[in-house]
C-alpha cells in the first residue's frame, strides 16, 4: 500500500515488509491514508498496460452497447479509472486519479463498432480534467487482434465471454476512418452538440479526400495521446486531455501554414472538434503533414548525451595526484 499524506495528498514510498525509514521533527506528525498502490503503465508503443495484466469485467444483457446506457455508467466507470490509472502525468509525474465519472457516451455511426465517451477524471490534488474516451468493441472472434494493453474491459454475457472494450486510438482501422472523415468534413451529432471534422486549405496539397496513405504506423505519448502516421504522407495527433477553446496547435499553425510564407513549419492539414452545444469548441485531434525526420528534438538530446557519456566511460580520465601535506 502507498501512505497519502491527508492534507496535502503527497504519496509517500510504498509500505513493504521492510523497515520504513521516516523521519520527524520535535513534536512533529503526518497523517496518512493507506490507498492501494497504483497499477504502474508498462512499456508498449501504441498502450500503455501489458497484455497479461487483469483487466476488469463488465456483465451485459444484451450487447456491447448496454455499457452506453447512462444506467450503467457505474460499471464502466471502474473499469475506465483502472485504463486510465497513472497514466494521467503532469511535467513527466505521474499523477494520481481518485474518481472517473462518465458525463455522456454515444456510439459512432457505422461500419465501426466504436463510442465515444466524456468523462470526468478526479485527481487525488483536487484537479478534475475533462477527458474524452473512444471505445471500440471486438468481439470474442476478434478480441486476440487487439493491441497488447488497449483492452479496458472484457464484456461477459450470460457468465461466458462477449467480447472486449478496448482503447479505439489503437486500431488502425479507426485511424483510417478518421483521416476519411476529415477529408470529407463529417460531422456526428454527440449529447447536445456534434463531433465536427474539417479540412483545411492546405490538405488538397497533401491528400485526396478519401486518400489513406499505408501503412498506418501508431504511437502513444505518456500524455496518453496517440500520433497516427499515414505512410510518409500525413499525422495525425489525437488528444484525450479536452480543454475548452481553439487549440494553440490549430490556431498557430493555421496562421503560419496559410498566412505568412514561413516555410519552417509543419502544414496543418485539418481537426477534429468537439463542438458543445453552449461553450467554446474542444480539439480532439489535428491533422499535420509529413516531414521527412530522423526523430525528435527530444531523441536527438537524449542521443547526444548518450555518445557524451560513452566517450567519458571510453576514455576516462586520470585524477590529479594528491597535494602534499605541505601544500597548505
Amino acid at each position: 500500500r502507498v501512505p497519502f499524506e491527508l492534507f496535502g495528498r503527497t504519496p509517500f514510498p510504498a509500505v513493504t515488509a521492510e523497515p520504513y525509514m521516516l523521519t520527524l521533527g520535535a513534536h512533529g506528525f503526518l497523517w496518512f491514508a493507506l490507498d492501494p498502490a497504483p497499477a504502474r503503465a508498462g512499456g508498449g508503443v501504441v498502450a500503455d498496460r501489458p497484455r497479461e495484466t487483469p483487466v476488469p469485467r463488465v456483465a451485459v444483457r444484451h450487447g456491447w452497447e448496454d455499457v452506453l446506457d447512462p444506467a450503467l455508467f457505474d460499471r464502466l466507470e471502474g473499469a475506465l479509472k483502472a485504463y486510465l490509472t497513472d497514466t494521467v502525468v503532469h511535467h513527466g509525474k505521474a499523477r494520481y486519479l481518485r474518481d472517473v465519472h462518465v458525463l455522456s457516451a454515444a456510439k459512432l455511426p457505422p461500419p465501426a463498432a466504436i463510442a465515444l465517451l466524456t468523462v470526468n477524471a478526479e485527481l487525488l490534488d483536487g484537479e478534475a480534467q475533462f477527458r474524452a474516451v473512444r471505445l471500440g468493441f471486438a468481439g470474442p472472434d476478434a478480441a486476440g487482434g487487439v493491441a497488447p494493453g488497449a483492452v479496458v474491459a472484457e464484456l461477459t454475457r450470460g457468465g461466458e465471454p462477449a467480447g472486449v472494450l478496448f482503447d479505439a486510438r489503437t486500431d488502425p482501422g479507426y485511424a483510417a476512418a478518421l483521416l476519411r472523415g476529415i477529408g470529407a468534413g463529417t460531422a456526428v451529432p454527440f449529447a447536445d452538440g456534434e463531433v465536427a471534422a474539417a479540412r483545411f486549405p492546405r490538405f488538397a496539397d497533401a491528400l485526396a479526400p478519401d486518400e489513406v496513405p499505408e501503412p498506418i504506423r501508431l504511437e502513444r505519448s505518456r500524455q496518453h495521446d496517440l500520433t497516427a502516421t499515414y505512410g510518409s504522407r500525413a499525422v495525425l495527433k489525437t488528444f484525450e486531455r479536452l480543454e475548452a477553446g481553439v487549440h494553440p496547435a490549430v490556431e498557430l499553425g493555421r496562421y503560419l501554414t496559410e498566412h505568412t510564407g514561413y516555410d519552417r513549419a509543419v502544414p496543418v492539414l485539418g481537426a477534429v472538434e468537439l463542438r458543445p452545444g453552449h461553450g467554446d469548441p474542444l480539439t480532439m485531434a489535428v491533422l499535420y503533414g509529413y516531414v521527412p525526420n530522423e526523430g525528435t528534438a527530444w531523441q536527438y538530446t537524449l542521443d547526444t548525451l548518450s555518445r557524451f557519456y560513452e566517450g567519458v566511460l571510453a576514455h576516462p580520465l586520470t585524477p590529479p595526484p594528491p597535494a602534499p601535506a605541505d601544500a597548505w
